[in-house]
């Protein structure tokens, strides 16, 4: 019974000896195939493109032209015209305010004025009496038949009637002065557009009253939505890559496929501090057809510090470290399936692809991991 036992352990040892060096000989045979095939190298195209270096950053849109209409007068607003949106021209009504007490105020300058007219018609009546009395006193004098002190006295009466009528006069143009003063505050209760554009703001609503005393309120906000100034915020690292005459674009948060392009106007060298960071202002303008852009959107603005068009590239990776002759090194597939190492010239890089000015032609493939010897 031991020996039968014995036998049969010696089966399964046997058995299994002869399944693994069936799956050591299957192994070593699979290898030997794959080691057999071709490695095939994976390489990219040198493609025609345009390659940019950028300053990237984001900015602000505000109307190229933009006033508050504010009231010069003291009152209640007793109609507005206008409506959020609504295009106005210049010079068109937009809202009244309540001319109750400017015109009170004119009636009144109207009623002093003819009061100190009528005065001074007065004076000057009583003027000629007085110069018919001095000239008679003169004639009387000279006949001895008048005393001297009745003669000077019609001559005081004279002068002063004079001095009441220079007087007289005096109030009589600053009344109209001020008759002017009180149609041009009656005029001002007839608030109208002082530029043609769009209303993008009201700030009152009919019946509030609105106190002219100190400052003068605003009352709506015009913008011209025709064309649009951007202001875009670069920080001090960047600034002196961004200068008046280059090209710039930028893209809105609701549309990221259109660019909107145009070229910096001016760099405002006054800084901006945001906590311990600087930041300058770089404007420029663009067109807004169709009135797609809004004040105080955000926009990603692209500054193009360089640019090349239709230029040969490759990725950026796919260089090796490039020299201060701007010389690098790169792996090109032959048509043999051989790779050779070749040293290129290299343009500007954006980061992604660069630019390629010599050492290789567009359609030449490039080894996108360069082997360590030339086989």
């Amino acid at each position: 019974m031991a020996f039968f036992n014995r036998g049969k352990w010696n089966g399964r040892v046997l058995a299994g000896v002869l399944i693994a060096s069936l799956v050591v000989l299957t192994l070593w045979i699979w290898q030997r195939g794959v080691a057999a095939q071709p490695t095939e190298q994976k390489t990219v195209v040198v493609t025609v493109g345009d390659i940019e270096r950028q300053v990237r950053t984001t900015g602000t849109l505000v109307p190229v032209l933009k006033v508050d209409v504010g009231a010069q007068v003291t009152g209640q607003v007793r109609k507005l015209f206008v409506e959020l949106g609504q295009q106005v021209e210049k010079g068109e009504q937009v809202a009244l305010i309540d001319p109750t007490l400017a015109l009170q105020d004119l009636r009144q300058q109207e009623a002093l004025l003819e009061q100190q007219t009528a005065q001074l018609a007065a004076k000057s009546i009583d003027l000629k009496a007085a110069e018919r009395e001095l000239a008679r006193q003169m004639a009387l004098t000279a006949g001895e038949a008048t005393s001297l002190a009745e003669r000077e006295a019609a001559q005081d009466a004279v002068q002063k009637l004079k001095a009441e009528i220079r007087g007289n006069s005096a109030l009589l143009q600053q009344s109209r002065i001020l008759i002017d003063s009180a149609k041009a505050k009656l005029a001002y209760t007839r608030i109208t557009a002082p530029v043609s554009g769009q209303v993008i703001a009201i700030a009152v609503q009919e019946g509030q009253t609105v106190n002219a005393v100190q400052q003068a309120p605003t009352l709506l906000t015009i913008a011209q939505m025709e064309k649009m100034t951007v202001r875009a915020r670069v920080p001090e690292a960047d600034i002196t890559r961004v200068r008046r005459g280059q090209p710039v674009y930028f893209t809105t948060l609701g549309n990221d496929k259109v660019r909107h392009t145009g070229t910096v106007r001016a760099v405002q060298p006054a800084p901006e501090k945001i906590n311990t960071a600087l930041f300058y202002n770089a404007l420029f303008e663009v067109p807004n057809p169709g009135a797609v852009l809004w004040p105080d959107m955000t926009v990603q603005v692209v500054f193009v510090t360089e640019a090349r068009r239709q230029v040969a590239t490759i990725p950026s990776a796919l260089l090796g470290p490039i020299g201060e002759d701007r010389k690098a090194t790169v792996r090109v597939l032959g048509q043999d399936g051989k790779s050779v190492p070749r040293t290129v010239t290299v343009g500007i890089d954006d980061g992604s692809r660069a630019e390629i000015t010599a050492g290789l032609r567009v359609g030449e493939r490039v080894l996108e991991v360069p082997a360590l010897s030339g086989g």
